[in-house]
């Protein structure tokens, strides 16, 4: 795969290039009302090329990110809608320290917890006002219920739940690293080892959820944290439960991220553990090749390309790859569940048998 050139200034980037595969996966986001990741990619193709498409122009438009409130100040709750001040002591427990970041639920927190005096996340949810409904509060109240049940090493630990004036919010611990897709870079390929170590990391985390009859749903590189001996599973929060009344959803409507949703997801149907691992497929992919296997701006045409289109010969974007590595990818991306792996467990298997 190697490095790649810098742009030609004199002439469009070709279709299929890096700085193209991070714009429309930027429209996408965009499409999808996700401002955060599409400004991400915005600005990484701005970075390398300022007049590559409409780039900078979209990225204009796209409202920057809140300034994080100063240090010094602590207001009540309900003055900055959705959010907690930097000094504030939420619940007569917790001393809010610094903000993490935001998502499409709420903003992650890091704070004090004075009872226990170690440091935890805090995860809040955003306030009606901001256009959340009850659905979005329960689902995280769901990913507590979920979370508490799946005690794996590399699924991320819920301790508790309260409530604040406008809202809730949820205890976890405090994980020092990076997210998987800040690992993976379309300018650097990984080792085969680490690769592998990533995948088996994700599975047996997979194996422990899908053992309790708990399907991710969402599975996909920010939603893994990439820590210095270990990787853990974030963000259960529209997850469910296998046979549980299916309180989250509703025939036909897809929750997740179009780019790592199974064709079966996609199509509203009943979910297994298999779904995860064709996401789980999408990951290894994108770990690989340095990019996703489908991207395209429209939403709507990407689920389409995930439901009927094969992926892209991973060969033309790692020609040495070795030929156990290009089957592996080949069943975990089945259309068919019943084409895939049949379980995490047995992904674990071959992957120890994968060369470097």
């Amino acid at each position: 795969f190697g490095q790649i050139p810098a742009p030609d200034p004199r002439r469009p980037v070709d279709d299929g290039s890096v700085l193209d595969r991070l714009y429309w996966e930027g429209r996408a986001f965009e499409a999808l009302g996700q401002a955060a990741p599409a400004r991400e990619r915005f600005d990484k193709v701005v970075a390398k090329d300022p007049a590559h498409r409409d780039t900078a122009e979209r990225l204009g438009r796209l409202a920057p990110p809140p300034p994080p409130p100063a240090a010094t100040t602590a207001f009540a709750v309900s003055g900055i809608p959705g959010g907690l001040a930097i000094g504030q002591r939420l619940a007569n427990r917790y001393d809010i320290v610094s903000e993490l970041g935001q998502g499409g639920m709420g903003r992650v927190y890091k704070a004090r917890d004075l009872d226990l005096g170690e440091m935890v996340a805090i995860k809040t949810l955003l306030t009606p006002a901001e256009g959340n409904s009850g659905a979005d509060e329960e689902r995280l109240l769901r990913e507590v219920q979920i979370c508490r049940r799946v005690s794996h090493p590399n699924v991320v630990r819920v301790f508790d739940l309260g409530r604040f004036e406008g809202g809730i919010f949820i205890t976890m611990e405090l994980l020092e690293g990076q997210t998987l897709d800040e690992v993976i870079s379309p300018f650097d390929s990984l080792p085969l080892s680490r690769i592998r170590f990533f995948l088996s990391e994700i599975a047996a985390g997979l194996q422990e959820a899908h053992a309790l009859g708990i399907v991710h749903r969402d599975l996909k590189p920010s939603n893994v944290m990439v820590m210095t001996r270990r990787l853990k599973i974030l963000d259960f929060g529209i997850a469910r439960m296998s046979g549980f009344d299916n309180r989250l959803t509703r025939t036909g409507l897809a929750f997740g991220s179009p780019m790592y949703m199974s064709p079966e997801q996609l199509k509203g149907e009943p979910l297994d553990g298999r779904s995860d691992l064709y996401a789980l497929g999408i990951v290894a992919y994108a770990m690989i090749a340095g990019r996703e296997p489908f991207l395209d701006e429209n939403p709507a045409v990407l689920a389409l390309r995930h439901m009927q289109d094969p992926p892209p010969d991973i060969l033309q974007f790692r020609p040495e790859l070795p030929a156990p590595w290009v089957s592996f990818l080949s069943r975990l991306l089945a259309k068919k569940p019943e084409e895939r792996y049949a379980s995490a467990r047995e992904v674990i298997d071959v992957l120890t048998t994968l060369p470097d």
